[in-house]
């Protein structure tokens, strides 16, 4: 319902301003287009829009899952320094964007020389979080609505 929207939009906005404040956005965006898919549904004969509710429900959970880490990923920044939870965001992100989006932030270089930080759970380099994010975010914006 509008609630589920809501939330959306509450978390991406919490995430400007921080290192996953460009995922945040496409969230926002990738939110509207799970709106135009809920509204279509009702158009929809009962096989179809199971079919397409099942695909739906999973972009749903994905994208609420990825505003949550990219609003918490600001809070984590403040207090920490650290771009982990970021970095993070990103990569759980990856789901909505695609095998491109896997490739912008794993073929990466730049991610490297925080390798440590991110798979032991220690600082990470603001910008390493950063930057996945913003790359995912191009592609979780530009990823097609689940109804085609």
């Amino acid at each position: 319902g509008p609630a589920y929207f809501d939330e959306i939009e509450r978390l991406g906005e919490t995430a400007y301003g921080g290192p996953a404040g460009k995922l945040g956005a496409a969230l926002m965006t990738s939110a509207a287009a799970i709106r135009e898919d809920v509204a279509q549904l009702a158009s929809l004969e009962l096989d179809a829009a199971q079919l397409r509710m099942r695909r739906l429900e999973k972009r749903m959970a994905l994208t609420y899952i990825s505003a949550l880490l990219a609003a918490q990923a600001k809070e984590h920044a403040e207090e920490t320094g650290s771009g982990r939870l970021a970095y993070l965001a990103a990569r759980f992100a990856t789901r909505l964007g695609g095998a491109a989006a896997e490739a912008a932030v794993g073929d990466d270089p730049a991610w490297l020389r925080d390798f440590e930080g991110i798979v032991r759970g220690g600082h990470v380099r603001l910008e390493t979080g950063a930057r996945a994010a913003a790359a995912v975010a191009r592609h979780v914006r530009a990823s097609a609505p689940v109804g085609t």
